[in-house]
């Protein structure tokens, strides 16, 4: 591929807008062939073709842009209801972008690739030609070439990279960008497009053209449209006067792209100018700069050593003031320290919202792979999303891709019957897979939920016992809910064929250490012929969170605030009164309900042997259920920074298998808090 010798932050630009229009492109594509696209649909997907070829013409990618120009022309006929859109067909535009992700791939990684284009340029004319006048008179009444409209939206917006061209010429001067129609029966196109650049150079520069190279480009090959980018501090009727002066020319398009004075001048009939304001591109409010990810990581870092310290700050100036109370120093010193929380709060919460990303970045990309994959398996998959604007911080997002990957190949490759079998059961021939996400309180629950087959646990009794997992004496101790999660055990398959989709025992084991790894939790409901579904539950994010922290004994725990409805002290003969056993389970009655008590020196193994005159309840729920702490001390609540014990738990690591802690926290004072993880305890009591 040749490359031109572009700056580095074109060449970044370039790779950011085609990686996102490709990745447009397939969600539109996935629309039209469920029969939801309508003619815009159609049209948007022609535009951001139009604006690769356009973008991959002016960096000098000549397989991309050839190919995205074939895709464009299958498109205008598709368009034009010469063509009808079948299986075939979304094939064909499938096997397209495939491709132009291949090319964009090898650019990327500026590695040369032999990518064979030509084949599926082949495939994408074959259909041209085959179809074409068959559609055409099946539906000869609603054949109609693209709107002039149509042709403008498409052609005269600017892309990122041409954007970037443009804000680089001075601003004293008009820029425009034009896009001349030629007569159909033109002949010697290239050289028409010689003359009318040498024409304009007369009065301006040019920034770019398409056809990039028109001087080479045979009339087979050039199409009826001649697009450029002029600078000029001139007005429209000079650019047409120069334009016009070449015969064979049908229409001349224009818009002005940057900000000059108003041209108060009637245009001649053929020429149009295009866009609300004369006066120039309207410009968005907001004002964004690209800044390296790493960037955004290391100030996160800071911002909780930050906090860390003013943590330490606070409770230096309360002890200051405890010990020097009209200390004129120590007055000013506490009267700093609340605008210090202020500025704190606010940089925390700045720099939290810059990591946060919509879930859209990650449910995007399974539509496509769930498609084909139903394909594959010969199943009839209705695959649908909600939630796709939830955010959570970027450092979780990026590990959730292999455990819903894994999930949703699971669904379809073994959670849905065959359309056969489906009807026989009295259920629709298509299954209904759903991926959804939502806000709750300071987490974000994502779902996967399928109409399929549901996980059956006698099954999993028998695999557990043919792999040596448990014996069937220890497996009678067990309720079917609680079988199912050996489906989360490495190596663990109930498939009774391996193919390249599944039945090599390795997925759900991944789901669950990496959901571990973000202090996450997964839950699995299933009814046998009805359904399965996976809860996934996960923290906003992995920074920064306020908590409570405990003190049991030496050893300081933090409770994040999200968790706890409410705190009681009790004191005295107030303890046995409150806490009681029901059928040998300690419970505390809150609020007409008894709730599970758990003793969190015991439950931590910590031996304490002090007297106590008062203990402390906090009511804390999770999920839909609710327990008692029973606690020591209260000792106030606080920022903490969560650093991630993931990696060091579990058999054979440092931590061994240590159960109810999700991270660790330092203080301000140099101490460590261990943070409590109720979605392990609530596992452990049955929860």
């Amino acid at each position: 591929m040749d490359r031109l010798d572009m700056d580095d932050l074109y060449y970044a630009m370039f790779l950011e807008e085609t990686k996102e229009q490709i990745q447009a492109i397939e969600q539109e594509l996935l629309i039209l062939e469920q029969g939801q696209g309508d003619t815009e649909t159609i049209n948007s997907i022609f535009r951001m073709a139009h604006s690769i070829k356009g973008a991959s013409a002016t960096m000098g990618f000549d397989d991309m842009t050839s190919l995205s120009h074939h895709l464009e022309n299958l498109l205008s006929r598709v368009r034009a209801k010469e063509i009808q859109v079948d299986t075939q067909v979304m094939n064909t535009f499938f096997k397209s972008l495939d491709t132009l992700q291949e090319i964009h791939r090898g650019i990327q990684e500026r590695s040369v690739r032999e990518i064979d284009i030509g084949s599926i340029i082949d495939e994408i004319q074959c259909i041209i030609q085959n179809k074409k006048n068959q559609e055409a008179q099946a539906f000869p009444e609603e054949k109609a070439p693209p709107a002039e409209k149509e042709i403008e939206e498409a052609a005269l917006e600017l892309t990122k990279l041409e954007e970037a061209l443009c804000q680089e010429v001075a601003k004293k001067y008009h820029i425009y960008k034009v896009l001349i129609e030629l007569d159909k029966s033109a002949k010697m196109k290239s050289v028409k497009a010689f003359l009318i650049v040498n024409n304009l150079l007369g009065i301006g520069d040019i920034i770019t053209t398409y056809p990039p190279d028109y001087e080479q480009v045979g009339d087979e090959s050039f199409g009826d449209y001649f697009t450029l980018i002029i600078a000029t501090d001139r007005d429209h009727e000079m650019i047409y006067k120069n334009i016009n002066t070449i015969s064979e020319i049908k229409h001349i398009y224009m818009k002005k792209v940057q900000e000059g004075s108003e041209d108060n001048i009637r245009l001649p009939d053929n020429v149009r100018l295009v866009g609300g304001s004369q006066n120039g591109m309207k410009r968005d409010d907001h004002v964004t700069v690209r800044v390296d990810v790493n960037k955004i990581d290391k100030l996160m870092n800071l911002v909780g050593e930050f906090i860390i310290d003013k943590e330490n700050l606070n409770q230096i100036g309360a002890d200051l003031k405890r010990k020097y109370k009209n200390d004129p120093l120590v007055q000013k010193l506490n009267n700093i320290l609340p605008h210090i929380n202020f500025v704190g709060s606010e940089l925390q919460e700045t720099v939290m919202s810059t990591r946060m990303l919509p879930m859209e970045h990650i449910f995007n990309r399974f539509p496509r792979m769930v498609r084909d994959l139903a394909q594959r398996c010969n199943k009839e998959v209705h695959f649908e999303i909600e939630g796709r604007e939830t955010e959570i911080d970027r450092g979780i997002i990026e590990e959730l891709i292999d455990p819903l990957t894994h999930i949703l190949r699971n669904a379809v490759d073994h959670g849905f019957e065959g359309a056969q079998e489906r009807l026989a059961k009295g259920k629709n021939p298509s299954g209904t897979l759903r991926l959804s996400a939502r806000h709750e309180e300071s987490s974000v629950v994502i779902e996967i939920k399928d109409d399929g087959k549901g996980i059956d646990a006698h099954r999993i009794r028998e695999k557990i016992i043919e792999k040596g997992l448990s014996t069937a004496e220890q497996l009678n101790n067990l309720s079917d809910a609680e079988v199912i999660y050996y489906i989360f055990e490495p190596g663990f398959s109930t498939a009774k064929e391996i193919s390249d989709i599944s039945g090599r025992g390795v997925g759900l084991d991944v789901v669950k250490s990496n959901i571990g790894k973000l202090n996450g939790v997964v839950d699995i409901k299933t009814e046998l012929g009805k359904g399965t579904k996976f809860i996934i539950k996960l923290p906003l994010t992995l920074a920064i969170v306020r908590a409570l922290l405990i003190r049991e004994g030496e050893y300081i725990f933090a409770l994040p605030i999200s968790s706890i409805i409410e705190t009681i002290r009790l004191k005295g003969n107030e303890v046995p009164e409150a806490v009681h056993s029901i059928g040998g389970v300690e419970v505390f009655n809150w609020r007409e309900q008894a709730v599970p008590v758990i003793r969190v020196g015991e439950y931590f193994g910590i031996q304490d042997v002090r007297q106590r005159d008062r203990l402390f309840i906090i009511i804390v729920g999770y999920s839909e259920r609710k327990f008692a702490l029973v606690v020591d001390k209260l000792m106030g609540e606080q920022e903490i920074v969560i650093k991630s014990i993931g990696d060091f738990i579990g058999k054979n690591k440092l931590f061994g298998n240590i159960q109810g802690i999700s991270g660790v926290s330092i203080l301000g004072d140099g101490s460590f808090a261990q943070i409590i993880d109720m979605a392990a305890i609530s596992r452990r009591m049955g929860g």
